[in-house]
């Protein structure tokens, strides 16, 4: 990518995160609209706070690259449902439920995707000191808060107690992990929201993470932020029986309707972190049939 093209992808991104998540964070601890997309009564939460803050995204997309289309977790009309070779996918709010209930656990997702590819993105979570974090990263030029670079700590080889972790509660009864691993996964938290987890990764504050299945507007910002930051991210293969190393949606990208659709439709389960955590992690865990 040319430098031109950084740069406005870059002041989009930002200025598309702020709005967003200035928006989100202002009407916290207001009246809002709760819709239930699932069939079970609480399930599945959208609030109208969802819906706007997406719409916010798409509206600063267009002015700045109306050739983009916008993949959004919740439904819209806006743009066609036709891939492009620019992406934007967005999380308007991971951890609605969270948000509900007025637990400030919650993340503001957005990815700029070429070809499939994550080459922008920011995740913006709820902060005591400024009210709001943004973190960012183009690819190739690492990942930010502000004008402060991060990266991720490659110190320890193995998951250490006292730090946190995150694990799906279902893990052990769907792998089998080593003795090795048995015992030593770490302070395990379950916090509801992916993308805080995939900040909280790229930050050093936890030092692995198994997420999902979850779809793709929780995992396309988080695993270009936790790469930048010089992590590792790896997807779990069925098909393998094992972790590999996960860059994408880019195989058999075409700009068309099945390709939206399957990106849409997507979920996986992502390990990241630190490299050495994550490659020690993946050799001694198995899926148990």
């Amino acid at each position: 990518m040319d430098k031109s093209l950084i740069k406005k992808l870059k002041n989009a991104l930002h200025e598309a995160s702020n709005a967003a998540s200035e928006f989100v964070i202002k009407n916290f601890e207001g009246d809002f609209d709760v819709f239930n997309k699932g069939i079970i009564e609480g399930e599945n939460l959208v609030t109208s706070i969802d819906k706007k803050s997406q719409e916010i995204v798409y509206k600063v997309m267009i002015k700045h690259f109306p050739d983009h289309v916008l993949l959004g977790e919740e439904e819209s009309n806006y743009n066609s449902k036709i891939a492009k070779d620019w992406m934007w996918i967005v999380d308007p709010i991971d951890g609605t439920t969270n948000y509900v209930n007025k637990l400030p656990i919650f993340a503001i997702s957005i990815a700029i995707l070429y070809k499939g590819t994550p080459v922008a993105s920011s995740i913006t979570i709820p902060s005591i000191k400024d009210k709001k974090t943004i973190m960012f990263a183009i690819k190739g030029q690492g990942t930010w808060i502000n004008d402060k670079k991060i990266n991720i700590n490659h110190s320890f080889e193995l998951p250490k107690k006292g730090i946190l972790s995150g694990n799906p509660k279902w893990l052990k009864n769907k792998f089998m992990l080593s003795d090795k691993l048995i015992g030593n996964l770490g302070e395990i938290r379950n916090l509801g929201s992916t993308c805080y987890e995939l900040f909280l990764v790229a930050n050093n504050q936890m030092q692995y993470a198994i997420s999902g299945y979850a779809n793709s507007w929780d995992f396309a910002a988080g695993i270009l932020l936790i790469k930048e930051a010089g992590g590792s991210v790896m997807k779990y293969s069925e098909e393998e029986n094992r972790f590999i190393n996960f860059q994408g949606w880019s195989k058999g990208y075409l700009n068309d309707e099945d390709t939206y659709s399957s990106i849409q439709n997507w979920k996986g389960l992502i390990l990241s972190g630190n490299k050495k955590i994550v490659k020690y992690i993946s050799n001694n865990i198995i899926y148990n049939y």
